[in-house]
């Protein structure tokens, strides 16, 4: 699971990512069998990725995401678009429906994105694990993409100012969070 918090203009907060924060995302995109978006995240994403490779102020590994993402097969909810381009299809099925059925057509990972699918999936248990990116922020802006599930850090790795990206497994309905984070600016 890889979820954006967004603000109400669509703008991705980090999107001002450097190069050793997009080969991050590059290796979490090439073990994706399948991208799955949410309305919003999908327009942002769809606004640039389809021609990010020839964009002449993106760096290589922003060339390699572009790449990567264009040949990974997308799937996009949403009952309000018409269409989607860019090799996606379009669902308005139940999650779990749909799960069921990219589980049988993919062998390998699903990636889900935007706060607002997240939830869904997280709701219904059907996470088997979050890649997380987290940057502190003001309180309160955005979507939570983690409603009613804790989650255990099994991998994270800190980076200066105060990011932190990981690999997180879901955790008990209900339990309190029982990691800290170790980001330096915390330290």
């Amino acid at each position: 699971l890889v979820s954006a918090t967004q603000n109400r203009a669509v703008v991705i907060d980090w999107a001002k990512a450097d190069d050793e924060l997009f080969a991050w995302f590059i290796d979490h995109m090439r073990e994706a069998d399948v991208s799955v978006y949410g309305r919003r995240l999908w327009e942002v994403m769809a606004a640039y990725w389809p021609t990010g490779e020839a964009d002449p102020d993106a760096t290589e590994p922003m060339r390699e995401f572009a790449r990567i993402w264009n040949a990974t097969p997308k799937v996009v909810f949403s009952h309000e678009l018409e269409s989607v381009e860019h090799g996606a299809r379009l669902v308005r099925s139940d999650v779990g429906e749909e799960l069921a059925k990219l589980q049988r057509e993919f062998d390998g990972e699903i990636d889900v994105g935007g706060p607002t699918l997240a939830a869904q999936f997280i709701e219904r248990g059907l996470v088997d694990e979050y890649r997380l990116v987290v940057r502190p922020g003001r309180p309160g802006r955005g979507n939570t993409f983690l409603p009613t599930r804790c989650v255990a850090v099994r991998s994270p790795q800190d980076r200066d100012p105060g990011l932190r990206l990981g690999r997180h497994v879901p955790g008990l309905r209900g339990c309190p969070m029982t990691t800290k984070s170790s980001s330096p600016a915390s330290r």
